[in-house]
């Protein structure tokens, strides 16, 4: 529904004024529960698209009813959650179907284009996820668009979701992103970020996707950069840079995780997630020999 966002109606619950039907009709006003992050970002009398659910089936009981809680916003592949600022290039995509996509290829691509060149991140993230999933364009990049997409990846300042998404669905680009290419941005991702991360974000996913490319891809020139992450304040990557360097078979890990233990300052969650790696670990080597 294309929506105009009236203001804050309840704990976590937005309310809105429609402006038009895109697809199901929808009520003139609609309370849509979302997350406190998300409610921070609106603007009142800013009109939106949003996908959003009513009704949930019970099938054991072959019955649909009202959502408990009250209507919720979705999210969908390129879209977490469905929920984009409204303009002419978004309702025109949303308009195409599957076969028009076959038969008028050429006609999208201005589209795909216009929404990857956008500073919003949920722009960037909805057209290039538009792009990936519609193979039939796939064809019709030129290496000006493969150029730029990768560009994009590269952005420090561009939508963590971008480089996640590419580094594990960009083969649609071709040899413009091939796994030394892929290898490269992970090595940038883990250089460049902090620390310090807040597993709310979406950087600590970004960050796992990195390491976890450099473990199956990468090679002992990378583990420092991995090492490095043994260090930080988040458990799960943390664990994903102990797997990455196992998967590298890094000769130096018993010596690093022993001096990750000794720290003055680690919390419990941390010290037993290394305890328990290091016993993998030995696991490991006994079943592969080295």
């Amino acid at each position: 529904v294309g929506a105009s966002f009236v203001g804050q109606s309840g704990e976590h619950q937005a309310t809105f004024e429609k402006v038009q039907d895109l697809h199901s009709e929808a009520p003139e006003s609609i309370a849509l529960r979302i997350s406190p992050q998300v409610m921070q970002q609106l603007v009142p009398g800013r009109d939106y698209v949003i996908a959003y659910i009513a009704y949930s089936t019970q099938r054991l009981l072959q019955k649909v009813e009202e959502r408990k809680g009250g209507p919720v916003v979705i999210n969908l592949p390129g879209a977490a959650p469905a929920l984009l600022a409204d303009s002419p290039e978004l309702r025109e995509i949303l308009a195409w179907d599957l076969d028009e996509t076959v038969t008028s290829p050429t006609a999208l691509m201005p589209l795909i284009r216009t929404g990857l060149t956008s500073q919003d991140w949920q722009y960037q993230n909805f057209f290039l996820t538009e792009l990936a999933l519609r193979p039939p364009l796939h064809k019709h990049l030129n290496d000006g668009d493969r150029e730029q997409i990768v560009a994009l990846a590269f952005d420090p300042d561009a939508s963590p979701y971008v480089p996640r998404f590419l580094i594990q669905h960009g083969d649609f680009l071709g040899e413009a992103f091939d796994h030394s290419v892929r290898s490269e941005l992970a090595r940038s991702i883990l250089r460049t970020h902090t620390l310090q991360q807040d597993q709310a974000t979406l950087y600590p996913l970004l960050i796992r996707t990195a390491m976890h490319h450099l473990g199956k891809h990468g090679n002992a020139g990378d583990a420092p950069l991995l090492k490095r992450w043994l260090r930080s304040n988040n458990v799960a990557l943390v664990e994903e840079a102990m797997e990455s360097l196992g998967f590298l078979r890094i000769p130096e890990m018993d010596h690093w995780l022993k001096e990750e233990l000794s720290q003055s300052l680690n919390s419990q969650h941390k010290h037993q997630a290394i305890k328990s790696y290091q016993r993998r670990l030995l696991a490991i080597r006994d079943k592969q020999g080295w």
